[in-house]
Formats: structure tokens, C-alpha cells, sequence
């Protein structure tokens, strides 16, 4: 991103993004179908949804976090999204 001078998966670039719509990091939901999108995304403090696809999955390192929701596709992540925030 050519404001920040940064790109993803610099915790800048998600930042920008939260203060231009004028939200907190907290209040965002990144879909991605990277886990460097998704990983990145949560260190900025986002939550964040993986599509994935094969060949790409979670990353089973303990110390990177994991997407707070996974499906194969974007219909699937959607519901998913819709029943958790109904609970």
C-alpha cells in the first residue's frame, strides 16, 4: 500500500484501514485465502476468516495464530460468521 509505504502483512497497512473507516482493529473481520493475510490481520488486532484451498491450509506453528474461522469456501465462512455472531 503505497500511503503506508507497507505492505501486508505489516501491521500498518490493516491500521490504515481501521482508521480510515474510523474503527477500532478490534471491530474488523479479514477473509482471506493466505495465511499471511489472516495471520497479519490478527496481529493488527483484527479477527480474521481463512478460505482455504488446497495446499493451503492453517499453519500448524504454535506460535502464530490460527484464523478464528476456516472454510473451504466464502458461502460456508459466511454462515459460519452469521451463526457466531447470533451466539
Amino acid at each position: 500500500m503505497e500511503t503506508v509505504r507497507a505492505y501486508k502483512p505489516a501491521p500498518w497497512a490493516y491500521h490504515m484501514v481501521a482508521q480510515e473507516l474510523a474503527v477500532p482493529p478490534s471491530t474488523c473481520f479479514m477473509v482471506a485465502c493466505h495465511v499471511w493475510d489472516t495471520v497479519g490481520a490478527q496481529s493488527a488486532g483484527y479477527t480474521a476468516g481463512l478460505i482455504t484451498r488446497p495446499g493451503n491450509a492453517p499453519l500448524p506453528i504454535a506460535s502464530l495464530p490460527r484464523p478464528n474461522l476456516v472454510a473451504p469456501d466464502l458461502p460456508t465462512l459466511a454462515h459460519r460468521l452469521i451463526r457466531r455472531w447470533r451466539s
